[in-house]
């Protein structure tokens, strides 16, 4: 199973920037540039990936309290061919991951050799810190691979299961829908210690051309959104959970229409329209239609309407953080499961800022 404090992929981004007394060289160095593009490289590389992983992981059915085995069989085949996609690097981890990490190993000499001249065992450190960390892209998918082995859980009907005989069990898609509670909680702390780290670098590194907040933005937005069904039971309702490039939603059969141009449009079922005000970020208006979208399916008319008044609010020229925050709060507390919709904790917290 997923445990607390696990490692995560930006670990050796921290590492890089903040473990050592690595200084960027003056703006006027004609190797500033170098630097600072590497560095902007590698954090969006790796942060594009996670946010990706992470946006798959939290599409886990126990996000919802969903009590069909069939939701966790469906989500663990999912995983398992995640996992063989990262296995056997498929076309599309290449492109997205493995050659950019490559790329990026082999760059570093060049890009760095200010450093090699003016601080020799400082560019040793990072050298040593950047192939132990990353290895080109075998230390992210080896960690990957230690946290979908914890999701599976598979060790926790039977330590000598294959993952493909994992993922097909009865046996274990009935633990899942008993400890559900147990997986989810451990994704979030492998999403919080992320958070933490990135927070760090947000806080430590203050030059305008590596401007972390900046590059987290960039990140999320590249990021891929996760192409799923699953059928989950949520309230005693059966609904389909569907994302067709997009955000992550209880629709009951509607389907998800993006367009930057026109703002968001969730229709079907009984979802109704939201559109959202063209001014508004792109990302947050999409988030903020499928918190809308989920609160809707609930059944809850008390969290239904406070997600208009949270739509209204995002609408606005300018939302006002402490209402945001207000609303946010008795959503949560009406419907805990909210916070599981892709992309909504980071909607909200950007609107409180």
């Amino acid at each position: 199973m997923v445990e607390p404090n696990t490692r995560v992929p930006e670990q050796g981004v921290h590492w890089l920037m903040l473990g050592g007394n690595f200084t960027m060289p003056p703006k006027e160095h004609p190797s500033y540039t170098l630097a600072v593009g590497w560095l902007q490289d590698l954090y969006t590389t790796v942060r594009t990936w996670n946010i990706g992983f992470l946006r798959f992981l939290k599409t886990y059915p126990g996000f919802v309290n969903s009590t069909d085995p069939g939701a966790y069989k469906a989500f663990l085949i999912e995983l398992g061919s995640y996992q063989a996609a990262l296995d056997e690097r498929t076309d599309i981890v290449k492109r997205d991951l493995c050659h950019k990490l490559h790329r990026l190993y082999d760059r570093f000499e060049h890009d760095f050799a200010y450093l090699k001249q003016s601080d020799p065992a400082e560019f040793d450190r990072l050298q040593d810190v950047m192939g132990q960390t990353y290895d080109g892209e075998d230390g992210i998918i080896r960690l990957a691979r230690e946290i979908t082995h914890g999701v599976m859980a598979a060790d926790a009907i039977s330590t000598s299961l294959s993952f493909e005989e994992a993922m097909l069990s009865p046996d274990l898609h009935a633990w899942h829908v008993a400890n559900h509670d147990v997986i989810a909680a451990g994704i979030l702390s492998y999403e919080r210690g992320s958070a933490v780290l990135v927070g760090d670098l947000a806080r430590a590194v203050d030059d305008a051309d590596l401007n972390v907040t900046a590059l987290e933005t960039l990140a999320a937005r590249n990021a891929p959104m996760p192409s799923v069904t699953i059928n989950n039971t949520v309230n005693n309702t059966t609904n389909t959970t569907t994302n067709v490039d997009g955000p992550m939603i209880n629709s009951g059969g509607g389907a998800v229409t993006y367009n930057a141009g026109d703002g968001v449009m969730v229709t079907g079922g009984n979802v109704g329209d939201i559109t959202l005000n063209r001014q508004t970020n792109p990302d947050i208006a999409q988030a903020i239609a499928a918190i809308t979208a989920y609160l809707q399916e609930t059944g809850n008319e008390a969290a239904k309407t406070l997600g208009d008044a949270l739509a209204e609010e995002a609408e606005a020229e300018e939302p006002e953080p402490s209402k945001i925050r207000q609303l946010w709060d008795t959503i949560v507390t009406l419907a805990p499961g909210v916070k599981a919709v892709t992309g909504a904790v980071a909607a909200v917290t950007a609107l409180m800022a």
